[in-house]
């Protein structure tokens, strides 16, 4: 599997475009300002685009959604307890930029449980913390891990819906469950890491 980051928008935020055999999963599109989608565009481009999957409802990962999903004819995935964030720009804390996002796309509301699109299989897990309803891709070694676990940090718990006492329930888990495989971690924000790194060296998750 080819994975292509991208880095767009207000607040650096990355998107990851998953690629076997031309076929791809967009997660997280990401406008840059101006409702700018060219560089998604150019990394599409010839492509056949089967699904864009969410990680959280926050502005700076769903701003790209209804530019692939109309362009795409696709279909989008996102856990089921923050569909509500997508049409409301209080919730997805839009309405703290100067570029509201409210999306049109229904989404295909999703559970903690394994997901197949194409030759692309993962399994979907909830990392609750940065908010109630953020989830994790795992594919073979790849997790792709939203506002979860950073390279050296970890994402924001002062947000609505986010809990620093479920981050760390979350991260002990996360540990627990893959401490057998040094995955590569893919964030939202900064550059790649993996578990085994963060485990030695990320202060939240000693």
């Amino acid at each position: 599997m080819k994975i292509t980051q991208l880095v767009s928008g207000l607040v650096e935020t990355n998107t990851y475009v998953l690629e076997i055999d031309s076929k791809v999963v967009v997660i997280d599109p990401c406008l840059d300002e101006g409702y700018n989608g060219q560089k998604l565009l150019n990394a599409l481009e010839g492509k056949e685009v089967l699904a864009v999957f969410l990680t959280h409802g926050h502005f700076d990962h769903i701003s790209g959604v209804d530019f692939v999903c109309e362009k795409f004819n696709c279909p989008l995935y996102m856990y089921h307890s923050e569909v509500h964030m997508l049409k409301s720009e209080k919730h997805n804390l839009s309405t703290m930029t100067h570029e509201p996002v409210s999306i049109k796309t229904e989404p295909i509301a999703i559970d903690c449980e394994p997901l197949t699109v194409g030759p692309f299989e993962c399994d979907v897990i909830l990392t609750k913390g940065h908010t109630s309803g953020s989830i994790s891709y795992v594919f073979d070694e790849d997790i792709f891990d939203g506002d979860f676990i950073f390279k050296g940090t970890i994402g924001r718990t002062d947000l609505p819906t986010g809990s620093q006492s479920d981050m760390n329930e979350s991260i002990k888990e996360f540990i627990e469950d893959f401490k057998d495989t040094d995955f590569n971690l893919y964030p939202g924000h900064g550059d790649s890491t993996t578990l085994y790194h963060e485990m030695k060296t990320n202060p939240y998750c000693q």
